[in-house]
C-alpha cells in the first residue's frame, strides 16, 4: 500500500481577499503549520461580488485583489516551511453554486479575462484546455444545488465548515453515482475551523498543477474530522 504521507488543506480562505474570512493569511499559515499540515491551497473567493465585474473595474485590478491573500500566505509559508499553493473558489453569474479550481497560475489568470463571468460549461471547457480541475464545493448546502456532472471533475464530499450543514453524505453519494473525484476540505474561515479535513498525498505537491495531477490520477486519500 502506498503511504499517503503529505497532508494538505484544499479549501481555506484569507481575510485579505475573502470578505467572509476572519483569518489573515499569516495567521492561517501559522495555525496550519502548528496543526501538522505540510501545505495549504488558498481558495479565496473569485467572483464578481468580491472582485467586481467588467463594467466596474479592470481585469488586472481584479486579479491583484484576488491574489492579495495568496501572496501574503505564500510569503508567510516560505518563512516557516509550509507549502502554499494557489487555488480559487469561483462562482458564476446567475447561480449560488461554488467551484474549487486547481491548476491555476498567475499568468493564466492575467491572460484570460473575466473568467468568473463565464458559465459552468464554458469554464469547464477552459479547464479541460488548460489542465485545470473543477470541483463543486458543498453541492448540497442550501442554497446550492448539484451541478450537471458532465461539467465537473469532482465533488467536495466532505466539507468541514462548522457553521453550515453541507449534507456531506449526499455529496458523497452524488460523486460515487457519477464517477467523480472525491475530496475533503475544512472550508476554513476562522481559527477554530483549522484542520477539520485534509487530503493526503504520496508525494509533496509544490504547485497548483501538481495538485490537479495528483487528484486526477487518484494519488490521494481524503482525511476528515480532524480537530
Amino acid at each position: 500500500m502506498i503511504h499517503m504521507e503529505y497532508r494538505y488543506e484544499l479549501h481555506c480562505h484569507t481575510a485579505q481577499t475573502s470578505p467572509c474570512s476572519q483569518l489573515p493569511a499569516e495567521e492561517l499559515v501559522r495555525l496550519y503549520q502548528a496543526a501538522g499540515y505540510d501545505g495549504v491551497v488558498i481558495t479565496d473567493h473569485f467572483t464578481a461580488s468580491v472582485e467586481g465585474n467588467c463594467s466596474e473595474t479592470g481585469w488586472q485590478t481584479a486579479v491583484d485583489r484576488f491574489l492579495a491573500g495568496y501572496e501574503a500566505a505564500n510569503s508567510a509559508g516560505a518563512a516557516c516551511g509550509l507549502t502554499v499553493i494557489l487555488g480559487a473558489e469561483i462562482r458564476f453569474p446567475g447561480s449560488l453554486n461554488d467551484y474549487l479550481v486547481y491548476g491555476l497560475t498567475e499568468q493564466l489568470l492575467r491572460e484570460n479575462e473575466w473568467l468568473y463571468e463565464k458559465d459552468l460549461p464554458s469554464f469547464y471547457q477552459f479547464a479541460e484546455n488548460n489542465g485545470l480541475l473543477v470541483i463543486q464545493a458543498h453541492p448540497f448546502r442550501e442554497p446550492c444545488t448539484p451541478s450537471d456532472p458532465r461539467y465537473l471533475h469532482g465533488v467536495e464530499v466532505f466539507n468541514g465548515h462548522k457553521g453550515h450543514c453541507s449534507h456531506n453524505s449526499c455529496a458523497l453519494r452524488f460523486a460515487q453515482e457519477n464517477g467523480l473525484i472525491e475530496i475533503a476540505g475544512s472550508d476554513c474561515h476562522y481559527n477554530y475551523a483549522v484542520g477539520t479535513a485534509a487530503v493526503c498525498f504520496s508525494r509533496r505537491p509544490q504547485s497548483s498543477l501538481d495538485i490537479a495531477v495528483l487528484l486526477r490520477t487518484n494519488d490521494f486519500q481524503p482525511e476528515t474530522n480532524r480537530n
